[in-house]
C-alpha cells in the first residue's frame, strides 16, 4: 500500500506542535526581560542606598558639629533612625525581588528545556533522529515556494527497506530498529546539509533535495550501498527501493509527494533478485 494511504498518528496534536515551536522564542524574550529588570533593580538599589546613606551621614554630621536645641537634636535622631529603617526595608525588598527573579528564571529555564523536548517530539522521529512526517510535509511546502520563486530544480525521493518484515521475523525487532537507525544515518551522510531527510513511518523514508536534479539524486543513492548492521554477532544485510520525481510547476505539495509515492510503488512491483538477509 502506498504510504500516503497510511497516516501515522503522532503523540502530540497540531496545536501542541505550534505551541512547541513558539515556546523557545517566548522563553528567550522573557529571560532577556528578566536580565534587564535584574540589572535595573541592582542599579536602583545601589542608587537609593547611597542617597539614604548620604542623608544619614549628613544628619549625623550636622548633629555632631552644631549646637542644637534639645528638641532639634531629638528630631534629627528620629530622622536618622527613620532613614536607617528605610535603608533596611529597601534592602529587604531588594533581596526579595532578586529572589523572585531568580525563582522565575529557574522556572523559565525548566520551561525552555521542556519546550526543547516538545520541539524534538514535534519535528524529529524518536527512533532515528531525522525529521518526522509532519516536519517533512512542512519543509516540502517551504521548498516548493522557495524553488518556485527562483525557478530552481527540486527533487524528492521516497525509499523503503526491502523485506523489512523478514529482518524483524528472523532477528527480532531490535535488529529491525538498528537497521532503521543505520539507514537514516546513511541517508544523512550521503546527502548535503541543505537536504531534508525524514522518516515517514515504518520503514519508509523521504529525501528532499533542493537545487538537485534526478541525475545528482542517483549519485546520492549509490552512496547508500552496501547496507548492513551487526546484531548479536551476525551481519544483517538489507537493501532498499527508491522512487523519485522532480517538481513540476503547479503541483501542490500533496501531488508532488504522491508522484514520488507512485514512482516507488512502481519500483516495488518490478521483481528484483532477493539479497541475502544475514551472513555469518
Amino acid at each position: 500500500m502506498p504510504f500516503l494511504e497510511a497516516r501515522v498518528k503522532l503523540p502530540i496534536s497540531q496545536r501542541e506542535h505550534a505551541e512547541a515551536l513558539a515556546q523557545p522564542a517566548e522563553v528567550e524574550r522573557t529571560l532577556r526581560w528578566l536580565e534587564t529588570r535584574d540589572r535595573y533593580l541592582w542599579v536602583l538599589s545601589a542608587a537609593v542606598t547611597l542617597v539614604l546613606a548620604a542623608g544619614v551621614v549628613t544628619l549625623s554630621l550636622s548633629a555632631l558639629h552644631v549646637e542644637l536645641p534639645p528638641f532639634l537634636t531629638f528630631e534629627i535622631e528620629q530622622s536618622v533612625r527613620g532613614l536607617i529603617g528605610l535603608v533596611v526595608i529597601f534592602c529587604i525588598y531588594t533581596v526579595y525581588q532578586l529572589f523572585q527573579i531568580q525563582t522565575i528564571r529557574r522556572a523559565l529555564i525548566e520551561q525552555r528545556l521542556r519546550a526543547e523536548e516538545y520541539r524534538q517530539l514535534a519535528l524529529f522521529d524518536s527512533l532515528t533522529g531525522v525529521y518526522n512526517r509532519r516536519a517533512a510535509e512542512e519543509r516540502i511546502s517551504e521548498e516548493i515556494k522557495r524553488c518556485g520563486r527562483k525557478e530552481l530544480p527540486l527533487t524528492i525521493a521516497l525509499l523503503d527497506l526491502d523485506d523489512f518484515k523478514q529482518i524483524n521475523d528472523t532477528h527480532g525487532h531490535l535488529a529491525g530498529d538498528l537497521a532503521l537507525r543505520e539507514f537514516a544515518q546513511r541517508l544523512k551522510r550521503a546527502s548535503r546539509g541543505s537536504d531534508i531527510v525524514a522518516r515517514m513511518g515504518g520503514d519508509e523514508f523521504l529525501l528532499l533535495l533542493p537545487e538537485c536534479t534526478q541525475m545528482q539524486l542517483k549519485i546520492v543513492l549509490r552512496r547508500l550501498e552496501p547496507l548492513e548492521v551487526e546484531y548479536q554477532g551476525t551481519r544483517v544485510r538489507f537493501s532498499f527501493s527508491a522512487g523519485w520525481t522532480c517538481y513540476n510547476p503547479g503541483d501542490t505539495p500533496e501531488q508532488f509527494l504522491n508522484n514520488a509515492d507512485q514512482a516507488l510503488y512502481a519500483k516495488k512491483r518490478i521483481p528484483a533478485p532477493s539479497a541475502p538477509v544475514a551472513a555469518p
